[in-house]
């Protein structure tokens, strides 16, 4: 393989010599040849950059890559044959700014590498030292120790490959102990509230995206630390959690700006995303419509443009999985011009749909109907009403944002008036205002329905909270001013009579079970009430020759009663105000 990594401003000479040492065979008893290692710290410390070889069990010098300090790119030459097995192939690197003690990107490079081995080479006082760690049978680093240069190269390197190689084979792998990433959840406390159930939040949001939550950490502070979000005390204490979870993710409670990311990046050495970027690959994963994966790529580019230069390990070898995936995955490594044609791109077709929409709404305005949207915070319930009252095969599952794309579906009350119902997304805390942006078209048909549905889950431990978040989401569209009716949903979750009494209680509020169907006919009969109230009741009398006019009347009123006299057909409906001037000339 040639020299890779940043080459830039090395002298030729130097370059040359690197190169030739492609050529060169370590013995295959020793880690690493000693004139060999001494002469790569000698050039690492003259070029101020990390110098890494990877040598394979043969003795081959697969790649000689050059980075930053603590920062070099490793190159992909494993000879592994499972996911359950070593690499084949050790990392012998040089710290030519500091100690040889590993750090914690050393280490979660060699997890992520799966190294036989992996050795930091530096300059103590006068002489070369080495420090090295490998992987356990359940692929957690391990120090082995801290030795001089000259002890290293002694150290009989097929043995501790064999004795690797042979506790792996005795350990007994799960089938799904290699198929998942491993998350740990980070928040900051500053203002003394319930954190732990932002969390529970968070928690539910990473198993939705098909993540395992392994641990926690909160850390109580007077202000998030612009640098780390965490403090640095703390940000060891994580890398620690980490590597003793065999954490492949760390995911952050809150918005990260991108020199956060960058940072902890290099701290953890490991994935870093934020409640953003999980809550964009769970809307990546459940997108359906061409519209709905238009919207997701237009929020996954415009969040992630600004983090071109902070998602070097994402992007470099962790990449794949929470945070990066779905309809929007586009290679950030090209430049901002492109990805700010793409958003352009989007931007002009999302106008369409909107258009296109609009076109839509004006055609059900001309006939009068009734729009009730279904809202409220994820996994209330909202879906599952929408499929008993409509049937409309929506996906209802326990789980957030399992609904992306609205649907909406027409459904007749018992009364036989016509409304249209729509199902939305689910609000959340801490949506972040970016999201609301980029899916401004699907909430457009909560903005012009004309009566809210706010499904509550009564069950849940948290409802008041949620209720907040909703309402302050509807502030944000500035419709929190609509006609809203409270439904308390989830009453078959073993709540007592005297809790369910007291929700029914609320004004402007009915108690169901969507699941079951309890008190549906509740539900459906405050929603006739509210057809009602915005109607006036009128007498019509249509001549023999316009009785056509009467399926006219079905599609735009609530048709009380038809009675044919001798004068012609007397006809009692309920119809809004606006549509009076065009039945006047037969009102009686």
């Amino acid at each position: 393989m040639n020299l890779l990594g940043e080459t830039q401003g090395i002298k030729k000479y130097l370059l040359d010599e690197l190169k030739s040492l492609l050529d060169l065979a370590i013995p295959k008893d020793s880690p690493c040849d000693y004139d060999l290692a001494k002469r790569i710290l000698e050039i690492s410390l003259e070029i101020n950059k990390e110098i890494a070889l990877i040598i394979n069990r043969g003795g081959i010098i697969k790649a000689i890559a050059i980075g930053d300090n603590a920062k070099v790119s490793l190159p992909d030459v494993s000879g592994r044959r499972s996911e359950q097995s070593l690499s084949g192939v050790r990392c012998i690197h040089t710290h030519p700014s500091g100690s040889a003690l590993l750090s914690p990107q050393d280490l979660s490079s060699l997890a992520a590498n799966r190294y036989d081995l992996m050795a930091a080479l530096a300059l103590h006082e006068t002489k070369p030292v080495v420090a090295f760690a490998y992987l356990d049978s359940e692929f957690a680093p391990t120090e082995g120790g801290y030795l001089t240069l000259e002890d290293f190269c002694q150290l009989n390197m097929p043995r501790i490959a064999q004795t690797l190689d042979s506790q792996f084979q005795k350990h007994t792998y799960s089938n799904d102990e290699f198929d998942h990433e491993r998350a740990i959840l980070v928040a900051v406390d500053t203002s003394g509230h319930d954190t732990e159930a932002s969390l529970d939040e968070l928690a539910l949001l990473t198993d939705t995206a098909g993540a395992e939550v392994v641990g926690r950490l909160v850390q109580k502070r007077a202000k998030i630390d612009s640098g780390l979000y965490i403090g640095m005390g703390k940000a060891e204490e994580l890398h620690a959690l980490c590597q003793n979870l065999r954490a492949t993710t760390a995911i952050f409670d809150d918005e990260l700006s991108p020199a956060q990311q960058r940072n902890l990046e290099e701290v953890l050495g490991i994935k870093i995303i934020d409640r953003t970027a999980l809550i964009l690959d769970i809307f990546a994963q459940h997108a359906r419509s061409h519209e709905g994966k238009i919207q997701v790529e237009l929020a996954q580019l415009r969040y992630r443009l600004t983090r071109l230069t902070g998602m070097g390990l994402v992007l470099s070898r962790l990449g794949g999985g929470i945070g990066t995936r779905g309809p929007g995955e586009t290679k950030l490594e090209v430049d901002r011009r492109k990805i700010r044609g793409r958003i352009s791109d989007l931007e002009k077709e999302t106008k369409q749909f909107v258009e296109r929409r609009e076109l839509l709404r004006a055609r059900r305005v001309e006939t009068n109907i009734t729009t009730v949207a279904l809202i409220g915070y994820t996994n209330t319930g909202k879906s599952t009403l929408m499929n008993k009252l409509t049937q409309a095969g929506v996906l209802a599952e326990d789980k957030l944002f399992a609904t992306l794309d609205p649907t909406t579906r027409k459904y007749l009350l018992p009364n036989n008036t016509p409304i249209l119902v729509t199902d939305t997304v689910g609000f959340i805390t801490k949506l972040p205002h970016g999201l609301i942006k980029a899916f401004r078209a699907t909430l457009e048909e909560t903005i012009h329905a004309d009566l809210l549905l706010h499904i509550v889950d009564s069950a849940s431990s948290e409802s008041d909270e949620q209720c907040a978040a909703v309402i302050k989401t509807l502030q944000d569209l500035k419709i929190a001013d609509k006609p809203i009716l409270t439904v308390y949903n989830k009453i078959d979750k073993n709540l007592s009579p005297e809790h369910i009494a007291r929700l029914a209680a609320r004004p402007d509020s009915v108690v169901i079970s969507a699941l079951t169907g309890a008190n549906i006919d509740k539900l459906t009969k405050k929603i006739e009430q509210f057809c009602e109230r915005r109607a006036i009741s009128l007498t019509l009398l249509l001549p023999y020759d316009k009785t056509a006019f009467l399926n006219r009347l079905y599609e735009i009123a609530l048709v009380k009663s038809v009675e044919y006299i001798d004068e012609g057909v007397a006809v009692e409906i309920a119809i809004a105000p606006e549509w009076r001037e065009f039945v006047s000339e037969y009102e009686q």
